[in-house]
C-alpha cells in the first residue's frame, strides 16, 4: 500500500535575507547601481552571494528592471557630460566680494586688554578676518575648447561613418585622420604663436 503523501505546507527553512520586491530592497540597489557599482559588488556590498543575486535577479522582474532604469539614468548623464567636453563648454564661478574685518583688520583675532595681545577670536568675522559681502557677487567665465578624445568617443559609438574612417587610424591623433579636416582652436597666446609659426613655415 503506497504511502499517503501530505499535503499541508512544509515547516522550517531560512527566512530570506530581504524583502526582494520591497521598495527598500529596490531603492537601495538602485543606488548603489547608479554609483558604478556591477551586480557582483552589490551582492557582495549587501552581504549576498552572487548566484543567490543572479537567481533572485532571474526570478523577480522588478530587480531587473530597477537595476536596468538606474543604469539608464547613468548612461545618460555620462553622454550628456561627454556632449558638453566634444563640443566645448563656458565654466561659471561665482564668487563673492570679501572685505576685511573692520574690527581685528583682517587677524582674526582681537586685542586682551590686559595682556595687549591678540588671543580672543573676533566676534565680527569668527576669526576669519574676512567678512563676506552677500549682495555682492562676482560671476567668472572660461570658455573651455571641446576635447578631441571625447569627440573620437562620441562618435565613434554613434556615427557609423566615422567608424569606417577610424579603420587603419590612429584613434588617439585626430589631426591625422584621413578625409577628416579638424580645426584646433587654440586659447593660450603662446599655442596660438605656435600655429600662426606653422602656417608661415608652410607658406
Amino acid at each position: 500500500m503506497a504511502e499517503k503523501q501530505s499535503t499541508e505546507p512544509k515547516k522550517g527553512g531560512r527566512k530570506p535575507k530581504y524583502d526582494y520586491t520591497s521598495q527598500e530592497f529596490l531603492d537601495q540597489i538602485a543606488a548603489y547601481a547608479k554609483n558604478g557599482f556591477t551586480d557582483g559588488e552589490i551582492a557582495a556590498t549587501m552581504g549576498l552571494c552572487y548566484q543567490t543575486f543572479s537567481e533572485k535577479k532571474n526570478e523577480y522582474p522588478e530587480i531587473a528592471s530597477t537595476l536596468a532604469g538606474a543604469r539608464a539614468q547613468v548612461n545618460a548623464m555620462v553622454r550628456k557630460t561627454m556632449l558638453t567636453l566634444a563640443t566645448g563648454r563656458v565654466v561659471r564661478t561665482y564668487e563673492y566680494v570679501r572685505e576685511k574685518c573692520s574690527r581685528c583688520m583682517g587677524h582674526g583675532k582681537i586685542l586682551d586688554e590686559q595682556t595687549g595681545k591678540r588671543v580672543n577670536t573676533c566676534p565680527e568675522c569668527g576669526g576669519i578676518g574676512w567678512i563676506r559681502s552677500t549682495d555682492k557677487q562676482v560671476v567668472r567665465e572660461q570658455e573651455l575648447p571641446p576635447s578631441l578624445n571625447a569627440i573620437n568617443l562620441w562618435l565613434t559609438a554613434h556615427d557609423e561613418e566615422w567608424k569606417k574612417k577610424m579603420k587603419g587610424n590612429d584613434p588617439t591623433d585626430l589631426n591625422k585622420v584621413e578625409g577628416i579636416d579638424i580645426e584646433v582652436t587654440y586659447n593660450k597666446k603662446e599655442d596660438l604663436d605656435l600655429q600662426q609659426g606653422m602656417v608661415k613655415d608652410e607658406t
